[in-house]
């Protein structure tokens, strides 16, 4: 007979999307094993974070923690647990930039008012 010993396996990559948390938020895991395996999700800040099902949510200010971890079959050995730091804070942070006009816009704008009496333009007499 031939023994064959398991064969190692690591858990790479990591990531949570979006990459950031702010109160009631949610995020989404996802790991993938070298073995193919399925990869089981956890969290070691429960005042911070919880996680279900591969969903992040965030209920406090802090840094969230979350596990991955692959448990190994007849085949594979448990991969090494790694973790994933997630910031939280009390707010979504700004995505979009806030629209703003350029010169000639400005410039169309003043003309429309000033074409809607929005504007008046008075001369003032000296004599």
């Amino acid at each position: 007979d031939i023994a064959v010993a398991p064969a190692d396996q690591v858990i790479a990559p990591f990531s949570a999307s979006p990459n950031f948390g702010f109160l009631g938020s949610t995020s989404t895991l996802s790991a993938t094993a070298s073995s193919g395996l399925v990869v089981t999700f956890g969290g070691s800040t429960p005042s911070i974070c919880t996680v279900v099902n591969g969903t992040v949510s965030y209920l406090a200010v802090g840094t969230c923690t979350v596990t991955a971890d692959q448990a190994g079959d007849a085949n594979y050995n448990a991969a090494p647990q790694i973790t994933l730091a997630i910031n939280v804070t009390e707010f979504s942070p700004v995505s979009e930039p806030i629209p703003t006009l350029s010169q000639w816009s400005l410039v169309l704008l003043f003309l429309a008012l000033l074409s809607m009496g929005g504007i008046v333009i008075r001369r003032k007499n000296t004599v």
